[in-house]
């Protein structure tokens, strides 16, 4: 027994059980940011692999379409928003279509004030949880 993270769609095919929503790294390192989303990943047991990821730079006329036809298609469990513009795109609603949404810390966020990552580690926590 592990964390459900994937599910079984049609014949062969795998879909993840989680997406992770957030705004694209505008940081000037943005690759220190990518590395500490794999990093959280890893501490519960996850990679990029297992998850789909939406990063956007779109307008929320744009994204919003793309989000719900990736729900539609992959039919996840849980929806995890990153930061506050992910966040704010979703009205910070509990549930998006009808898929539960945990809010977390960017990871860019988490790089420059690094005494949040205990909170978002507990947000983690609670996504590993609800995955089983």
């Amino acid at each position: 027994m592990g964390i459900d993270v994937w599910k079984e769609k049609g014949t062969n095919i795998f879909q993840p059980n989680v997406i992770f929503f957030m705004e694209e790294n505008n940081l000037t390192d943005a690759k220190l940011a990518d590395e500490l989303l794999d990093k959280m990943l890893q501490s519960i047991k996850l990679n990029r692999k297992m998850v789909e990821i939406i990063s956007f730079s779109k307008t929320i006329d744009e994204i919003l379409p793309i989000l719900k036809q990736r729900i539609k298609t992959i039919c996840p469990k849980i929806l995890v928003a990153l930061g506050d513009t992910a966040a704010a795109l979703l009205s910070n609603a509990t549930t998006f279509e009808g898929i539960e949404v945990i809010f977390t810390y960017h990871p860019a966020h988490l790089l420059k004030l690094p005494h949040d990552k205990r909170s978002a580690y507990q947000d983690l926590l609670l996504l590993q949880k609800k995955l089983g």
